[in-house]
Order: C-alpha cells, then sequence, then structure tokens
C-alpha cells in the first residue's frame, strides 16, 4: 500500500501557489514595522487631521492610510484597507457578473452580503497561506509561472492603457492597491491553494480505515442503475381577483399527476417499455426526446448520496432487484417520480493512469467548435497524427510524451504533461477517451488517436494502478472530511478582528 498511499497523496487538483516568506523576516517585517517612526508619525498626522475633519487630505496623500491601516485582523495576521479592497473588489464583480449572466435581480444584494462574502474569503486565504508559509511550503514551479503570468498580464494591461500598474489596478480596486499589494494578495491565494492540495495530500490511511469508511458511508461509493421519469403536475388554476391558487386548487393538479404516474407505472412490462411509456406520457414538445434515443430515461452508474431521502431509501433497500418500479413523490413537491431499478454495483474495477495531447476542433481563427464540420474534424485528426508521428521519431518514452503534451496539448492539464491517475470504468470521462484508457489489453507505452466531442486525443498509455475505483474514491472523500475538519477548527481559532478606523478606507457599496 506504501507506493499507491504516496500517489493517492499526490493527485487530485493542482493549484497555484508563491514563493514563501520565511516566517522569522516575516516576524522581523512586523516588528520593524509597529515600531517605525514613520507609522507612529502618520498616526499622529492622521488624528490630528481628523479632529480638523479634513479627510480629503489624506485621501490624496499617496493613499498611505489605504496600505498601512490594518482593516481587520484574522487571528495573528494584519490585512491591510488596500489588501481588502483587493478581495471585496473581487468578490462584488465576481457575484454581479454572475447574477447577470443568469439574469438574476442584483437590486436585493446588499453591501453587509458583499462585505461577508469578502471577509469570509480573507480569512480562508489568509490563514492558509500562513499555514503554508509556516510550514516552509515552496512554491511548484508550475504555480510560481503561473503567479508570475498574473503580474505580468497587468503590467501589458497598463502598457496598452499607457498607464502605470499601480494606476490601473488603484482605478480598478480603489485607492492604495498597488503592484505590491495586489502581489502580496495574490500570492497568498496561491499558497492557500496550493497548501490546500499538499495538506490533505500528507494524510495518512490504513486499508482498514478505507474499509471502515465504506461500511459507514455505502451509498457515497455505491453506484446505482435506473429509469426515472417524472410526471410534473401543471399549474394549478388561479380563480379571478385572487393572487394565488387555493389549497384546494393545488392538491388536485397533484392528484392528477399522480394518478397519470400509477397509470404509467401499471403499464411498465420491461425496461424497454418503459421509455416507450416515456414518450407517450412526456408533453408533446418533449416526445422526440424518448422516440429519438432509448436512453434518454437511463440514469447510469450513479452516486444517490445528494438525492432526496425517500430516493435514496427506496434505491438503496437490501431488497431492491432488477425489475422494481415505484412511484415517489418529488422533493419539491410539484409532481411524481416513477422509478424502474436495474441493478447496484461497487465500483471495484481497477484504474488506470495515462496521458493525452488534445487538438481540439477549431474554426479558422482557433475558436474551439461544438459542431465541427469535416474539414474541421480532418484538420484536428491531421495535428494529432503529427504531433504522434513526433513522438514515433523521438526518444518514444513517457517523458518525452510528457513534454510533448505540455508544448502542444489544448487540454488544461498541459503542465502535467497531460496526465491523468485513476481512469475507471465509472469515472468522468468521456466515452471513447474512457473506453481506451480501461480496455485490458492495454499495455504500458501503447499509443493511439481516439477521437471525441473535443477532438482527436494522442493517447498513452501510462500503467495498471492496482488500485480500484471504490479505493480512489473512499481516498478522496476522506481527505476532504479531514481537512474541512482542519479548516473549520482554523477559522474557529481565528475569528476577523475589525479595525473600524482601518476599514473606514474600504471599499464602499455600488449601487
Amino acid at each position: 500500500m506504501g507506493a499507491s498511499r504516496e500517489k493517492r497523496k499526490r493527485q487530485k487538483l493542482r493549484r497555484q501557489g508563491a514563493v514563501v516568506d520565511p516566517k522569522t523576516k516575516r516576524k522581523q517585517q512586523r516588528k520593524a514595522e509597529s515600531a517605525s517612526p514613520v507609522n507612529r508619525i502618520l498616526a499622529i498626522v492622521v488624528s490630528a487631521l481628523l479632529a480638523l475633519g479634513v479627510t480629503v487630505f489624506i485621501l490624496n496623500v499617496a493613499a498611505v492610510p489605504h496600505r498601512t491601516l490594518t482593516a481587520l485582523t484574522v487571528g495573528d495576521v494584519k490585512v491591510t484597507a488596500a489588501e481588502y479592497n483587493v478581495y471585496f473588489g473581487d468578490v462584488y464583480s465576481n457575484i454581479i457578473e454572475m447574477y447577470e449572466y443568469y439574469g438574476i435581480d442584483t437590486s436585493t444584494l446588499t453591501e453587509d452580503y458583499f462585505r461577508e462574502q469578502a471577509e469570509a474569503q480573507i480569512q480562508s486565504t489568509v490563514l492558509l497561506a500562513d499555514e503554508a508559509r509556516k510550514n516552509n511550503l515552496v512554491l511548484s514551479e508550475e504555480n510560481r509561472a503561473t503567479l508570475d503570468s498574473a503580474l505580468a498580464e497587468v503590467d501589458s494591461a497598463a502598457a496598452t492603457e499607457k498607464t502605470s500598474a499601480n494606476k490601473l489596478l488603484s482605478d480598478a480596486y480603489g485607492q492604495g492597491v498597488t503592484r505590491a499589494v495586489y502581489a502580496k494578495v495574490v500570492e497568498d491565494r496561491a499558497l492557500a491553494s496550493q497548501w490546500s492540495t499538499e495538506k490533505p495530500a500528507s494524510y495518512e490511511y490504513t486499508q482498514t480505515d478505507l474499509d471502515t469508511y465504506y461500511e459507514e458511508n455505502p451509498l457515497s461509493v455505491d453506484l446505482f442503475t435506473f429509469r426515472a421519469f417524472t410526471i410534473a403536475a401543471d399549474a394549478p388554476v388561479i380563480e379571478e381577483g385572487e393572487t394565488e391558487a387555493t389549497e384546494e386548487a393545488a392538491q388536485a393538479v397533484l392528484d392528477e399527476a399522480k394518478a397519470k404516474a400509477d397509470k404509467f407505472l401499471s403499464e411498465i412490462t420491461t425496461e424497454a417499455s418503459f421509455n416507450e411509456l416515456a414518450a407517450t406520457y412526456a408533453p408533446e414538445e418533449s416526445a422526440s426526446t424518448y422516440t429519438d434515443d432509448p436512453d434518454a430515461t437511463l440514469v447510469q452508474s450513479t452516486s444517490i448520496s445528494d438525492y432526496a431521502e425517500v430516493e435514496r431509501n427506496w434505491l438503496s433497500d437490501a431488497a431492491r432487484k432488477t425489475g422494481d418500479k415505484t412511484v415517489l413523490d418529488t422533493a419539491s413537491d410539484t409532481g411524481y417520480i416513477i422509478y424502474y431499478f436495474i441493478k447496484q454495483e461497487h465500483p471495484d474495477a481497477d484504474t488506470v493512469d495515462v496521458r493525452h495531447i488534445l487538438a481540439l476542433f477549431k474554426d479558422e481563427t482557433g475558436a474551439q467548435v461544438e459542431e465541427p464540420t469535416d474539414e474541421q474534424k480532418e484538420a484536428a485528426k491531421t495535428l494529432a497524427q503529427g504531433i504522434l508521428d513526433e513522438w514515433n521519431a523521438g526518444a518514444k518514452t513517457e517523458d518525452s510524451f510528457a513534454e510533448l503534451a505540455r508544448e502542444k496539448t489544448d487540454d488544461s492539464n498541459g503542465a502535467q504533461g497531460g496526465l491523468y491517475e485513476n481512469v475507471g470504468p465509472h469515472t468522468g470521462f468521456v466515452e471513447p477517451f474512457r473506453d481506451w484508457s480501461v480496455d485490458s489489453a492495454r499495455q504500458p507505452g501503447d499509443t493511439a488517436l481516439v477521437e471525441t466531442v473535443y477532438g482527436y486525443h494522442v493517447m498513452y498509455f501510462v500503467r495498471k494502478t492496482g488500485e480500484a475505483e471504490w479505493v480512489v474514491t473512499v481516498d478522496g472523500l476522506m481527505r476532504e472530511r479531514d481537512f474541512a475538519a482542519y479548516t473549520t477548527a482554523l477559522n474557529e481559532a481565528n475569528p476577523i478582528v475589525k479595525n473600524d478606523f482601518g476599514m473606514s478606507f474600504t471599499l464602499k457599496f455600488k449601487t
């Protein structure tokens, strides 16, 4: 289990990070800052000007207060007003953008809401970054490059606007946000992100731990296959002069839906008949969905841990057998679901590691296309074949393949050399990719071109891991559980304490 355990430690997401300032250096800097005569003089000047009501002067003297005054502390970590403004500005813009994208009314959003979101992010980020520094975390080469790239983007944008990076950032986030302030926030985020990968990877579990977790949480691991179809209740009639339907009217449409569901249930004879009935009972505008696709009602090899209790209980009943059927209420009480049970399975197949290089289907501008023409398909295939030919003409090793992936792949995992670990029959990869990877005939070093809906994949088979799918799943769930407990304890031990004066220099709510 030793090598496998080490492998599980380093799997999962790879996140951004940054170079760590040594703990002793940081303490010395804090001590020097607190003792600085400049800080003491600034405090005296600020107090005097406030007494005179001359706040405008403060805001225009190089925005020094924003960069030096503490807006809040998290444990023993101080966050300046300028740093706070970067978090607040990003949270604000991200939430507004999301609401507008989905057409949700933003008028109900309040300043308190944005501050709560920003401060939750600040607390989590600075504490994890501080933990990373205390543990001498050093940024990976990949994450250092990502961090440098983020700052380079700021410099590039400033050059395009014919201004300085400091001016660009202060315009975006408010006074006092300089390139150095922005870099500090980005570094903290990177450190926190990397630590949130490396800390869980340090946890050690025995086979007994894994077995025990599964025995206590089988529904978070086992997979279920069934067919399902929903009979939605019609909207109840609202009487003239009323603003909503009566309870009787609402119940009447539910009763009608239940009668339809019961009739559907009584007419099921085989699994094949289930989908045929769905086409009959579906609204006219969606009936073709079921006539065109015999698997439109099929839910295959899925976890039911997030399903409503009544659904979980029925599907996971020890007495359940293939062909069992039932009608259940929907979780929202708006109709009924007909279920046809097929199987429950324990995912014990072995997993594999593969590498790939993706050549996306693209148009003439280089943009990805979802419905490629024959010419675009051929172009992607030609590109993929050229990459495979280049590999065959070289060292023909896993390392040389990984290097080509870093240079040429259109996938997001290029920095990892195109590596995907623990691919199994039920993992969430597109079917042709997954099927090629888990083929029992596959041997280390095998290569091929595989077409998926995204493009052509140049495949390289690395190895069979010897780890079953359920072990990988449980291992990941246990790490998530234990890291969540760790961060919860960290937050509880280090609450946010605000400094009202420092907070007065933070961004205000934009209406």
